[in-house]
């Protein structure tokens, strides 16, 4: 029923295995990802802007230009990932509320 459903949401015919797999691993590699930036990453960025500038030049130091650009590298990719989020999440409630609107009586009804 579950995989009915995402069927017709996409649009798309039901995914061989083989598909259906590599979905599973995709899926599982952009949780864990995502698990670890707020396992990792959001506390370290939190510990981090908490401390002065004096310190961080202290506690960092031969290293702190290399975090600068790690840093700047992650603010140029935020904005562009959070878009990219925003738009698939756009994507799937039009999904959901076509889905809806069809088995609640549409011309396809149900």
């Amino acid at each position: 029923m579950v995989l009915r459903l995402q069927t017709s949401l996409t649009g798309e015919q039901t995914p061989d295995a083989e598909r259906q797999e590599t979905r599973k691993a995709q899926k599982a590699k952009a949780k864990d990802g995502l698990g670890k930036a707020e396992e990792v990453l959001l506390p370290l960025l939190e510990e981090l802007a908490e401390k002065k500038p004096e310190d961080l030049a202290v506690i960092l130091g031969d290293d702190l230009t290399r975090h600068v650009k790690v840093i700047g590298k992650l603010y140029s990719r935020v904005p562009l990932v959070r878009n990219l989020l925003s738009k698939a999440q756009g994507i799937q409630r039009a999904m959901e509320a076509d889905f809806n609107r069809q088995g609640a009586g549409g011309p396809e009804g149900g």
